[in-house]
């Protein structure tokens, strides 16, 4: 086969491989190498725009120009249908009245938590992001605002997950509230896409050299 063909073919796995979709699969509860119920966060506070959690393995910031985090024991905000919104695990919980994107240190495999809603509105829209913060998935996480009580989401994905962005469904108010307890991540051992791309050009580099000393020896 001569060069500029194994360049094309190789051209073309590389291309498949950076624009493959992950397969992100909804999940049970899981126990993930780092959990976090967000009781070392200071309760009674609604205007942090970004706070650390999982230990230092990740921060969750605020996105919306509107918005904040909260973090709170109960809530009655947003409350239309009755719902009080009360930690799943004492002392608080962590909440969203916008945007909350969510930052891993170490990209992850598995993600999940326990979701309650006091808006006007059901679910929550999940967004995935790989290790170069390309958009590869788009999940609904379920918390339905009658519910009255807690329900966990979680997914797996065979790509490495570096961020995550929820954003509730009440667009005139910020996103809606929108409360998180008792979260769990698993840290993934899958190789990320550039590390798949180099060992792929390694491959096609070690080949032409074999070939081209066959040559030579002939």
């Amino acid at each position: 086969m001569k060069i500029h063909v194994l360049l094309a073919w190789l051209a073309v796995v590389l291309i498949g491989v950076c624009n493959a979709k992950a397969d992100i699969t909804a999940i049970g509860h899981f126990t993930g190498d780092v959990s976090d119920h967000f009781g070392s966060l200071a309760g009674g506070s609604v205007h942090p725009q970004s706070v650390t959690i999982f230990g230092g393995s990740a921060t969750a910031t605020n996105i919306h120009p509107s918005g904040a985090l909260a973090v709170f024991g109960n809530s009655t905000r947003g409350q239309t249908n009755g719902d009080t919104v009360v930690a799943r695990s004492a002392p608080v919980m962590l909440g969203q009245i916008g945007i909350t994107r969510w930052d891993f240190q170490t990209p992850l495999s598995q993600f999940g938590a326990y979701f309650e809603n006091n808006s006007r509105f059901d679910d929550v829209i999940v967004d995935f992001y790989d290790t170069d913060l390309n958009l590869i998935g788009t999940r609904t996480a379920t918390t339905a605002k009658d519910a009255q009580t807690w329900t966990w989401n979680g997914w797996h994905s065979d790509t490495p997950i570096s961020r995550i962005v929820t954003t509730g469904n009440d667009t005139e108010f910020f996103g809606g509230f929108i409360w998180f307890d008792d979260a769990q991540l698993s840290f993934s051992t899958v190789p990320e896409p550039s590390a798949l791309m180099g060992l792929a050009l390694l491959g096609f580099v070690a080949t032409t050299i074999r070939k081209k000393r066959r040559a030579v020896e002939k």
